[in-house]
């Protein structure tokens, strides 16, 4: 009987993985020495080895004109993803709101279970029934919050629409396989140089996010314009990174997500985490939008301080603008 046919280890284009392995690759030779101190085995041998695979899955012939890309529906999958992660932590905000300080509720929610289904189509589609279904019978009290009867139906419609996303990318999956078995073999011993790094960066900068976020296996930057957010309780702080440079002309929008009574927060640019800002810009319920050029947060540093001052929860969004 014939092997099982090698499948690809990694999701979207082969082009995109490439380029991807050509960025961690200089990262990686950029910080050389820390990674050999951490593991010798991640070596200039190990560095040289990684270029050649990089060079043999550039120069590779697939051996046949491929009839679809494997997973080219990743960018409705991921774009459903991103509005059911959006509208969960929306939905856990208000229930929040609802039932303060009552930990067991958000778990009717499905709040336990979504740092794993925030990654995976299939335990997100089950999140999102068990979020709408749980929302029903409280509708009333969340509505008198702000959540609508209308948002409860998007989490439902959302489930649906990426269940058939999914399945679309499934089938695009399953076709992959007709490809060249070497030339697929080619592409996955170049991922998985990328993939020693990134788990080992996981641990090397575990403290470190600045260093650590460049190591992903995917640009850490969305299409369009960077834009990042976090949720923080009263008196707590956080920081998010950017890898668009901040220039002097670089224009950042910051919201308040959801504003709401006894929120406030101070966002402010700082050189690395741990450091406070010495020009932060406040937002509160009242103001919850502003847009500044990056030199009105501090005067260096690519990564941005957000600290919650108020009595209440803050979602913070700061994007970009072009």
């Amino acid at each position: 009987m014939d092997s099982q046919p090698i499948k690809r280890l990694y999701m979207g284009r082969d082009a995109a993985m490439q380029q991807r392995q050509r960025t961690l690759h200089g990262h990686f030779s950029t910080n050389a020495a820390g990674f050999a101190a951490f593991n010798p085995d991640l070596n200039p041998a190990f560095a040289q080895r990684w270029q050649q695979a990089l060079a043999a899955a550039e120069t590779a012939s697939n051996g046949a004109a491929r009839t679809g890309t494997l997973l080219e529906n990743t960018a409705a999958v991921e774009a459903a993803m991103e509005q059911a992660r959006q509208q969960v932590q929306r939905l856990f905000y208000y229930v929040g709101q609802v039932f303060p300080h009552n930990a067991g509720r958000l778990d009717q929610y499905g709040k336990r279970l979504y740092d794993k289904a925030r990654t995976s189509h299939e335990r997100m589609i089950s999140l999102l029934r068990q979020a709408s279904e749980a929302a029903a019978p409280d509708q009333a009290a969340l509505a008198a919050k702000g959540w609508a009867a209308a948002n409860t139906a998007q989490l439902a419609a959302l489930g649906q629409q990426l269940a058939a996303a999914n399945t679309t990318q499934e089938m695009q999956k399953g076709a992959g396989v007709e490809d060249g078995q070497a030339y697929i073999g080619l592409q996955n011993a170049l991922y998985r140089f990328g993939q020693q790094v990134s788990l080992a960066a996981k641990t090397l900068y575990a403290e470190d996010f600045a260093r650590r976020q460049p190591f992903g296996l995917t640009a850490g930057a969305p299409a369009g314009p960077e834009h990042h957010e976090l949720t923080l309780a009263p008196g707590a702080a956080g920081y998010l990174a950017f890898a668009t440079p901040l220039l002097a002309t670089t224009q950042l929008r910051l919201r308040l997500l959801a504003p709401a009574a006894g929120q406030q927060a101070q966002v402010g640019r700082v050189a690395a985490e741990g450091q406070k800002s010495l020009i932060p810009q406040t937002l509160t319920a009242e103001a919850p939008e502003r847009t500044v050029l990056a030199p009105e947060l501090g005067a260096a540093g690519a990564v941005l301080a957000v600290v919650s001052l108020g009595t209440a929860a803050v979602r913070v969004e700061v994007a970009v603008v072009e």
